[in-house]
């Protein structure tokens, strides 16, 4: 006859070995558990930055006509070095611009000033070099972006970028927004073609990351908290980011690691109930590992989510962000 501490012996290894059968198992979506690791700074090098190089002549003025029809126009003699002296001659300029949400995703640019969220119709990184050194507007100055848009929102708003302990903070441009960006159309000549067409008209006095953009005006009572929670003992802040991502508009919100509660949450308790939203996370282990989570969903009251990635390759992740 077997004794109580023989029948709780016999009982645990059993328990053991349906848990490995079960874990082993074909099917399973369980991650083994280990220590986070990994940065998830390298799912962000793996894309492509979308640079467009352009050449132009300070002296005579430049004209930039990007690939999706932007036109950048920099005044003759505007163009100044770190001393404040002016730059003549072959200038070297770099654009980025980001119209999707997915690459909103994947360059980790979302849409946020330090106490809000914004709805964007179109982001830019604008760069002039000379002999490798970066310039600047000349003081009291400006140049101006063409942005073509067949609808164009009045209310939208001229925003520029600071990086604020590596994360983007978009800002607001400094004067009257009326001077700052327009809805207008407009006539452009270079030396081989004449272009038409209509959309915002930008006024900016510097070269950096710029943004089209507007505020949600949402009633305080109509916002709440949203949070995220994943398996703790894989996933960490500095392999995982957490974004939500408007379902019918150009906004996409970085959530925050809370120490606390071990969640991510949407910073400012903002989210307005009823909105439809992709919640996505998206994990770099190491080794090109990579782990993606999803849950579409219309917002209520302090909704928690919790989601179990799935490993997935950056090529199947690029591709399900561009559906969204």
């Amino acid at each position: 006859m077997r004794s109580n501490h023989q029948k709780q012996y016999l009982i645990l290894l059993f328990t053991i070995a349906v848990f490995l059968f079960i874990s082993c198992g074909k099917d399973s979506e369980v991650f083994t558990a280990y220590d986070p690791t990994g940065n998830i700074e390298d799912f962000f090098t793996e894309t492509d930055l979308p640079v467009q190089e352009f050449t132009g002549n300070a002296s005579n003025g430049i004209l930039i006509k990007t690939e999706n029809n932007t036109f950048i126009d920099i005044p003759s003699n505007i163009l100044v070095d770190d001393q404040g002296n002016i730059v003549t001659d072959g200038v070297e300029i770099e654009v980025i611009e980001i119209f999707e949400k997915s690459d909103m995703v994947l360059l980790n640019k979302p849409t946020m000033t330090k106490n809000d969220y914004l709805i964007s119709r179109g982001e830019f990184f604008i760069k002039v070099k000379k002999n490798g050194k970066e310039l600047k507007v000349k003081d009291g100055y400006k140049y101006k972006m063409y942005v073509p848009n067949k609808e164009p929102d009045p209310e939208m708003e001229l925003f520029y970028g600071n990086v604020d302990s590596g994360t983007l903070i978009w800002e607001e441009a400094e004067g009257d927004q009326r001077d700052n960006i327009r809805v207008n159309e407009w006539q452009l000549q270079d030396s081989s073609n004449i272009y038409f067409d209509f959309g915002y008209e930008l006024f900016c006095d510097k070269f950096t990351w710029i943004n089209i953009d507007k505020y949600n005006d949402i009633p305080d009572e109509d916002k709440t908290s949203v949070c995220v929670e994943l398996p703790e003992e894989l996933y960490s802040p500095q392999n995982t980011v957490v974004f939500m991502v408007l379902k019918n508009e150009y906004s996409v919100v970085a959530f925050s690691p809370d120490a606390d509660t071990k969640r991510w949450c949407e910073p400012y308790g903002m989210v307005p109930k009823g909105w439809e939203v992709f919640i996505i996370t998206i994990s770099s282990l190491g080794d090109d590992v990579y782990h993606f989570g999803i849950v579409e969903a219309t917002i209520t009251e302090n909704d928690v989510f919790t989601i179990i990635p799935e490993e997935k390759t950056f090529e199947e992740i690029k591709t399900i962000l561009e559906s969204l």
